[in-house]
């Protein structure tokens, strides 16, 4: 494991701050912003991954039809008619790099609307 150090003082400054208005340590300040930004990258990567499998033509895609596929920096690494053994495989492999596992098949890309309710004007401050 490597060690990492801090040595910017006025970032440091802010940190024990915002830390310290929220009512946590100053590490426990840093772990809660590391994941978060993990999850960021982790959810980012997961977007290009998915693009990328939705970009490649429909006649490739439709190869893997009634399996799962596993797709790192855009290309397919591994299929499987069973996700839990693919996701088995993938982590044995990968480790904890972020691998999207998705259907195969040529089905267009899903698209999600999401709605919320529209509040009235003497609604606004409700909740």
């Amino acid at each position: 494991m490597t060690t990492t150090f801090l040595q910017e003082p006025l970032l440091i400054k802010e940190i024990e701050e915002v830390a310290q208005e929220s009512g946590v340590s100053t590490t426990n300040f840093i772990m809660q912003a590391i994941r978060r930004h993990l999850a960021y990258y982790r959810q980012k990567r997961l977007i290009a991954e998915t693009k990328a499998w939705y970009n490649l033509p429909a006649i490739e895609r439709q190869r893997y039809n009634g399996q799962f596929v596993a797709v790192y920096n855009k290309q397919v690494m591994d299929s499987d008619s069973d996700r839990l053994a693919l996701f088995h495989r993938i982590r044995q492999q990968f480790g904890q790099k972020t691998v999207l596992i998705t259907e195969g098949g040529n089905a267009p890309i899903p698209v999600y609307r999401l709605r919320s309710p529209k509040r009235g004007h003497n609604d606004r401050h409700k909740i």
